[in-house]
């Protein structure tokens, strides 16, 4: 790959870029990229149903996830797994500069999946952080690739290849203790079928037969593996893609609303600012392009 020093495009936020910037690619919009400088929101506990990766510049920036809270500092590399439940603070006094990366979910999922495979060491864990300089350094170089391209199965091939390098990074900290859960076929099927029908209630006594578990089991071994029952799980998944739609674009939220699942805006309303501490309008009106 190209050397870092020749970026395109401003991934890191420069002086007199405030607010959010977004970027997403043309051949495949669900990887975006969002960059903030000298950010000062906190976020209550919600999840994305991708990969997120926290790429702290400056300042300082706490995570919580699994019951771990671990505060970045510049130059760390944050990663969350699809669908894990976290929230992010600014401590009191600071602010932080960063860039966050989404990956789909079945980028992550199949490279993982093939790590495997061959049997690979990599990190497992759904939340983990790295200080690898050279990981630093080639993410803008697999940013700039993926932006060069509107050929989908090249971006999704620079795609894996960048997940493959994170799960390989050395690991700083990380969140293990509930592993096994997050990976049991049961728990990956379940968040596979609600994420699949996002618009409807969820038919827990349905997946809970499909995977061949007593209900009430199933829910317990499920709340392990994600931190939420079927049902918050799924609200959690209706308010991010409500997120993914509102960033960057100037969508009705109206349309928003009912395209995420939502009876109308004010339920909208109430479940977003719960999980992002912004109203959804607030939120969109924040976005310029990077």
């Amino acid at each position: 790959m190209e050397n870092a020093d020749a970026t395109d495009r401003n991934w890191i936020p420069s002086k007199g870029q405030a607010g959010f910037r977004f970027w997403e690619a043309p051949a495949l919009p669900a990887l975006s990229v969002i960059a903030a400088r000298e950010h000062a929101h906190d976020y209550p506990f919600h999840l994305h149903d991708c990969t997120e990766i926290i790429w702290n510049h400056a300042g300082r920036v706490g995570v919580t996830c699994r019951g771990v809270t671990y505060e970045l500092q510049a130059g760390d590399i944050c990663v969350l797994a699809p669908n894990e439940l976290h929230s992010t603070y600014v401590p009191s006094g600071s602010f932080c500069t960063s860039t966050l990366i989404h990956i789909p979910t079945p980028i992550f999922a199949a490279t993982s999946q093939r790590l495997l495979s061959t049997g690979a060491r990599f990190s497992r864990e759904p939340f983990f952080v790295t200080r690898e300089t050279a990981l630093a350094t080639s993410l803008p170089v697999f940013l700039d690739g993926i932006a060069r391209t509107n050929d989908r199965e090249e971006v999704e091939n620079l795609a894996s290849q960048l997940v493959a390098a994170i799960l390989r990074a050395p690991t700083d900290i990380a969140a293990s203790r509930l592993e096994n859960a997050y990976w049991h076929p049961a728990v990956i099927r379940a968040r596979e079928a609600l994420s699949a029908s996002i618009n409807e209630e969820p038919a827990v006594a349905d997946i809970a037969a499909e995977v061949g578990l007593n209900m009430r089991y199933f829910i317990a071994l499920f709340k392990d593996g994600t931190g939420l029952s079927p049902h918050q799980f799924q609200i959690a998944l209706r308010v991010d893609r409500a997120r993914s739609l509102i960033q960057g674009r100037r969508t009705p939220l109206c349309e928003v609303a009912i395209s995420s699942g939502f009876s109308d805006q004010s339920h909208l309303n109430r479940h977003f600012k719960r999980r992002y501490g912004f109203t959804p309008k607030a939120f969109q009106s924040s976005f310029t392009a990077i």
